[in-house]
């Protein structure tokens, strides 16, 4: 229903009403992660920490963001489109929020999709753009958390214990939507089916123009078919968006490392860290939990007590997730607050 109000929106009372949900959603998130925490144990912890580390790791996160429209624009410059960066960005931000807070992310790439289309974007090529983008992510994902277990795996079995085989079901898991969304990239009967998920995702959030959002989307196949065979002729950029996903995923797994400075440690390297986050993120993400909550958090405590002291280990956890997400969700949640108050964009 939250949504289906969100898309819906049409005076400034249903945006006030919706934005305050926005933040309520927010609100339950801290409410759920704080409840069981010792505050004033907490509160001792983070007063040693040193905070430059910390601005390191909000830095990331924009950076993270950055890296996800510079994908999105690499592929879409290559189609034929020239928009500011902003609109690039934009589209990020939309992505991160709205998978944040949905179940297995399913409401992120709907949304930047009916972002893009509110800016003439064909939807055939919003949907390369973001399948692309899509392919790459999983693929750097799978393949820090591949490093990861090949450098780290007598650390890793030692942390996990006898729930080895989850995270091993995790990480297969992943190798199955990789491999999935290869095929998929390149095959022709793809657009019709994601037109159809779209289609059944608008309904259920009971989106008035779905049935003519379907059909029109429908009238663009060609055009999505041109566009995987424009793909196949220039996998140079594929190549660069990948080459970009690496390195953005890298940073992303780097948060913990940077908490842990921020704690005052230095003995492990920030690879040890991206290598077990990547590990983590992989053995997580699959779970249809928004944002991976709960569960995430409990990775971060089986798994990182080999880098940090017990009476800190709750509060590097809560750090490096406020950090990663709870922080930077508050972050892009008022970006797109601000957006829909300046009358700029889609969601009208």
């Amino acid at each position: 229903m939250f949504l289906k109000g969100l898309i819906s929106l049409k005076n400034k009372y249903v945006k006030v009403i919706c934005s305050c949900g926005l933040f309520i959603v927010i609100i339950i998130m801290f409410w759920v992660i704080f409840k069981d925490v010792d505050i004033n144990s907490l509160w001792q912890n983070i007063k040693r920490v040193n905070i430059t580390y910390i601005l390191v790791g909000i830095l990331i996160m924009f950076l993270f963001s950055i890296g996800e429209a510079l994908n999105i624009r690499l592929v879409l410059q290559n189609l034929g489109y020239r928009l500011s960066f902003g609109k690039y960005f934009k589209y990020a931000i939309v992505g991160f929020f709205f998978s944040s807070i949905t179940p297995s992310s399913s409401g992120g790439q709907p949304l930047q999709i009916y972002a893009m289309k509110k800016d003439s974007i064909l939807i055939s090529h919003s949907i390369i753009a973001l399948m692309v983008e899509l392919f790459s992510f999983q693929f750097a994902c799978f393949l820090w958390a591949i490093i990861g277990f090949f450098f780290l795996n007598s650390m890793i079995f030692e942390s996990v214990g006898s729930l080895k085989w989850i995270f091993f079901l995790g990480i297969l898991i992943n190798f199955i939507i990789l491999l999935f969304l290869f095929i998929m990239l390149f095959s022709k009967k793809l657009f019709a089916k994601i037109c159809s998920l779209l289609h059944k995702f608008l309904k259920f959030i009971h989106y008035k123009g779905a049935d003519l959002f379907y059909e029109k989307a429908l009238q663009e196949e060609k055009k999505y078919r041109e566009s995987t065979l424009f793909l196949k002729e220039n996998k140079i950029v594929l190549f660069k968006v990948i080459l970009i996903a690496i390195g953005k995923i890298f940073l992303y797994h780097s948060i913990p490392y940077f908490v842990y400075r921020a704690l005052g440690f230095s003995d492990f390297s920030i690879f040890h860290f991206v290598f077990v986050e990547a590990f983590l993120y992989c053995a997580v993400s699959f779970l249809p939990f928004p944002g991976a909550m709960g569960v995430s958090e409990g990775g971060f405590v089986l798994l990182f007590k080999m880098f940090f002291p017990e009476f800190l280990l709750s509060s590097a956890m809560l750090l490096s997730r406020s950090i990663s997400l709870y922080f930077y969700l508050c972050i892009t949640g008022l970006i797109l607050f601000i957006i829909w108050f300046s009358k700029r964009i889609y969601l009208d």
